[in-house]
């Protein structure tokens, strides 16, 4: 399946992906995290630790993909990485 396909079948199956909405951060949620990557970037990184996530997927290659693994308590990958980590898991759970 190539990535054009993985995308289609994801988008529609994306009710089997147990997804949730995070509310926005308020200021004293990512204060802490000033510093650790670009300014614009830290309210979805704060989301990302409020609404305890697994794992957080951008194609942010200048900064978000540039942290040091481990620095928080998820996994930040790539569309591709995310795809290729995941994807057979998921193929294997719903079908």
């Amino acid at each position: 399946m190539g990535a054009a396909q993985a995308i289609l079948f994801i988008r529609n199956h994306m009710s089997h992906l147990g997804l949730d909405i995070v509310p926005i951060p308020s200021r004293k949620d990512i204060e802490p995290l000033a510093g650790m990557t670009a300014t614009k970037d830290l309210p979805v990184v704060a989301s990302a630790i409020i609404g305890q996530a697994d794992v957080l997927v951008t194609g942010d290659k200048k900064h978000l993909l540039k942290i040091k693994r481990g620095s928080f308590p998820f996994l930040i990958l790539s569309p591709g990485e995310f795809l290729e980590k995941f994807l057979p898991r998921f193929l294997k759970e719903v079908y």
